[in-house]
């Protein structure tokens, strides 16, 4: 679920290659960084706002409506008087001139995507009409101290789009950049298996104490969701409302769920092309020319020679059955380029692989900003040490039986992840973990329909436990609804306004999926 991640590192990545170097990363030092504060407590510090969040890249800098601060707690809670961690926090001001008193609280996705790195584009929605926004950048990551972040992976990145799956060399060099990252940061010193949702919860808990807030409202997104209900079901404390975009629960075991979620989201693409009679006529077998295309990749891989979307210099891509499945998967990050999709997989089909090629370099992380320590702590610790390869393709054959398995056995977004795991090594989480939320607080659950990341049926199994829940399906887009457009946006602010009440779904029921593009 390192959609938002690879989201903002495309996005990054591009503005950053025109300045000219590679910026340094900020606490990713030789030495765990931790610092210095009552045992077994949560502080928090007003401190000014960094000028540059991500340096050479402005777009994502703080505006002159942020304060700032930093959150001390404990790295592992189990060891009271161990060592202590910084967690940075930004703070949006309503634009209202009469701002009400309970601020929205900003959970990121990933795990592993910097919430200090989105907060200007957030805040630019409007969800920040009313209310403070506040963006706390989750443990581990970019902004807080230390952060997790894995050069070594981000380089690998750059590398796999440029190899076949199948060829065991990916496996090698994937598994020797994975423990590199870990015996860099074990050797600082850091508690690699205090980076989870539990210890993040507690995080986000301790800070609506420490800012001496009452009441607040809970935001996530993706993973974010994930936490906002960890929270909800271990900290309810002071729990206004929550809104839960691109909803993934923590009694579903995303890993295990991902093809099939991917599934989901190819069936409502090419569902969505076949009501459109320019995209029908245009493509009239997508699905079918989909699987087979997936499948005579597996064997025979495209290498396609494209110039790199940030510098120009040409790149020898290799499509391969998994790299075009999960470029679909990924495309629906970005909602207006979904329309492309259908094309695309044709062109591929056809022998045309620049589009799809480009595409697979455009999400590839440009700069070292994802907190991997937390991606690789809550992946491993809380789903994939939860099942096993054989339940996993198992699980995916039932929803892509046309797909071979060498395909299936690499997972969405994280194809190795069962390898990485082993030598991540974190250990086991509690089943308790992965509990199910009950609660009569109100909650909003928003799904894009397009979405191949978090399919909109994950919202049916929170909802069981919660007892004032409301689902808005959002058609035609894809990962992190308020992104879409103002509709999401409208529909989350009046939520937030009268949360027991029923949402007006009166803009949802005007949108419509966007025209797929056709020759």
């Amino acid at each position: 679920m390192a959609l938002v991640a690879l989201a903002l590192a495309a996005v990054a990545g591009c503005a950053a290659t025109s300045s000219g170097g590679t910026p340094a990363v900020p606490g990713s030092g030789a030495t765990n960084t931790s610092s210095t504060g009552p045992p077994g407590r949560a502080s928090y510090a007003s401190a000014p706002c960094e000028n540059q969040v991500v340096p050479g890249v402005a777009a994502l800098d703080l505006g002159p409506g942020f304060t700032c601060g930093h959150l001390t707690v404990p790295e592992n809670r189990a060891r009271p008087d161990g060592p202590t961690i910084r967690l940075a926090v930004a703070r949006s001001a309503a634009t209202s001139a009469s701002p009400l008193a309970d601020p929205i609280v900003f959970l990121s996705g990933g795990p592993g995507s910097s919430a200090i790195a989105l907060a200007s584009t957030v805040a630019g929605l409007g969800i920040n009409v009313d209310r403070d926004v506040i963006f706390v950048e989750q443990r581990g990551n970019y902004r807080s101290e230390p952060n997790l972040v894995c050069p070594e992976v981000d380089a690998f990145a750059v590398v796999a789009v440029t190899k076949d799956y199948a060829d065991p060399t990916t496996r090698e060099q994937s598994n020797a950049a994975t423990t590199a990252c870990r015996d860099r940061l074990a050797g600082t010193g850091i508690d690699l298996a205090s980076y989870n949702t539990a210890e993040n919860a507690s995080d986000i808990a301790d800070l609506r104490v420490a800012m001496g807030i009452a009441d607040w409202n809970l935001y996530g997104v993706s993973y974010g969701t994930d936490l906002a209900l960890t929270v909800l079901r271990d900290h309810p404390a002071g729990i206004r409302s929550v809104v839960l975009d691109s909803v993934a629960p923590p009694n579903v075991n995303i890993f295990t769920e991902f093809w099939p979620a991917a599934a989901a989201g190819y069936r409502a693409i090419f569902d969505g092309c076949a009501a459109q009679p320019a995209c029908a006529a245009a493509y009239p077998h997508l699905a079918d020319e989909f699987a087979t295309t997936v499948t005579r990749l597996a064997a025979t891989p495209m290498a396609v020679t494209v110039p790199d979307p940030g510098t120009g210099a040409p790149v020898r891509v290799v499509i391969d059955g998994y790299q075009l499945a999960n470029l679909v998967v990924n495309m629906t990050n970005l909602h207006t380029e979904i329309a492309d999709v259908p094309g695309i997989i044709h062109a591929v089909a056809g022998g045309d692989g620049a589009a799809a090629a480009t595409w697979m370099l455009t999400f590839v992380p440009r700069l070292p900003i994802v907190g991997t320590g937390l991606t690789f702590g809550v992946f491993c610790r809380e789903w994939v040490s939860q099942t096993t390869p054989e339940k996993v393709l198992a699980r995916a054959k039932e929803e892509l039986p046309a797909f071979p398995d060498s395909v299936l056995q690499l997972s969405p977004q994280v194809p190795l992840f069962f390898d990485t795991c082993a030598a991540w090594d974190v250990g086991t989480a509690s089943p308790a973990a992965r509990a199910p939320v009950v609660s009569d607080v109100p909650v909003l659950m928003l799904a894009g329909t397009f979405d191949a990341i978090t399919a909109v049926r994950f919202t049916d199994a929170a909802t069981p436990g919660l007892s004032h829940a409301q689902t808005v399906p959002i058609p035609g887009v894809g990962h992190q609804t308020i992104t879409s457009g103002p509709c999401p946006v409208s529909v989350m602010n009046g939520f937030l306004a009268k949360p027991l009440e029923p949402v007006d779904r009166s803009c949802v029921d005007r949108l419509a999926p966007p025209a797929f593009t056709t020759p």
